[in-house]
């Protein structure tokens, strides 16, 4: 037998054989994953991610020992090189892709951790840190992945990174307002002055909660389901109170202001019923009890304001509300007057 007909079906041989480990691997993959991880939803996740690029790196293998068995190739150096380079970018796209889907799988399972301890707001907002993340390491595994490809090629990266290096400076002033919103994306996903489900105030009054934070923008959703959408480095560079932290327990105040000559002390007493009628009215439960503290001597009267205690700042202003109809019905049925602006003119 000559020898290129016997190194040829050697080349087979190796090849076929890698073929049939690749399916015997493909099969005790689907019996693992199907018998032993089905109940184990990490696990699966985990497999569903990985599934296929164990076949690919076997398969990779066979084809580099096969073909390299072949005396055409020895013949050739050219077409030699040209092999080991493509199977080498072969590989490259291989590890690419392991290391995406083992980000996106990591993620995947740290959000499926979360949504068994978590409230669905801080599951949404664990999801929208993930995505900016995840771009982030997605787009650096991409460039890692190309600058390997093209060291493979042979291609030199010097002047590529001289240009780049200029590129960079012109395209960082062009893109300036675009780099700095997603840099302070970044910031404010790390810092977390405010998380997904928040109820905060703006610098400019207006309130509403937040619904993403994203590599440009900052979304929040208003009283009136209106969609606010700020630019991420306006919304890191103004000051906002957050009512969800450093925790939800926070109190509501209502003002009023009774003649002069009113009883305090019975006024007081009356405020505080008024309070926890409101309290009851909306069902809110609490160990804190409502209290009353006098502010000044007004123009007109005696000014009070009433603390209720609230768990949730979603429901804030309706207890704020219950609490003035509360005050105003009682007040009236117990005789405590309210004042009012009294201007007097001498002649």
């Amino acid at each position: 037998m000559p020898d290129a007909t016997r190194q040829l079906i050697e080349a087979g041989q190796w090849l076929g054989g890698f073929v049939l480990l690749a399916v015997v691997l493909r099969f005790l993959w689907n019996w693992l994953v199907h018998r032993r991880l089905r109940e184990n939803t990490a696990g699966m996740i985990l497999a569903r991610a990985m599934q296929g690029l164990l076949i690919s790196a076997v398969l990779l293998i066979g084809i580099a020992r096969a073909a390299f068995t072949l005396p055409y190739f020895e013949a050739h150096p050219r077409l030699a090189t040209l092999l080991t380079q493509g199977l080498s970018i072969a590989w490259i796209i291989l590890f690419a892709i392991v290391g995406a889907r083992a980000i996106n799988a990591g993620f995947a399972i740290q959000e499926l951790g979360a949504e068994s301890n978590k409230t669905r707001a801080e599951v949404q907002d664990l999801r929208t840190r993930h995505s900016l993340y995840r771009k982030i390491l997605l787009s650096m595994i991409l460039v890692v992945a190309t600058i390997y490809a093209l060291r493979v090629l042979g291609a030199d990266l010097t002047p590529l990174l001289a240009g780049g290096t200029i590129g960079g400076i012109v395209l960082g002033l062009a893109l300036q307002e675009s780099l700095s919103n997603f840099f302070s994306g970044i910031f404010l996903n790390m810092d977390r002055p405010a998380s997904v489900g928040d109820l905060v105030r703006l610098e400019n009054g207006q309130e509403g909660f937040v619904e993403e934070i994203g590599w440009r923008s900052t979304k929040v959703r208003l009283w009136s389901d209106a969609m606010l959408v700020i630019p991420n480095n306006k919304f890191a560079s103004s000051w906002l109170i957050n009512f969800h932290q450093p925790a939800q327990d926070v109190w509501v105040s209502v003002d009023c202001t009774i003649e002069y000559g009113s009883d305090l002390n019975f006024a007081e007493g009356v405020a505080v019923e008024a309070a926890k009628a409101a309290m009851a009215t909306i069902g809110h439960e609490s160990e804190r009890e409502p209290y009353v503290r006098w502010r000044e001597f007004g123009e007109s009267g005696v000014i009070l304001r009433v603390f209720l205690p609230a768990t949730d700042p979603e429901t804030q202003d309706r207890m704020r509300s219950e609490c003035i109809k509360e005050i105003d019905r009682r007040f009236a049925e117990n005789g405590i007057r309210f004042a009012y602006p009294v201007r007097k003119i001498l002649n």
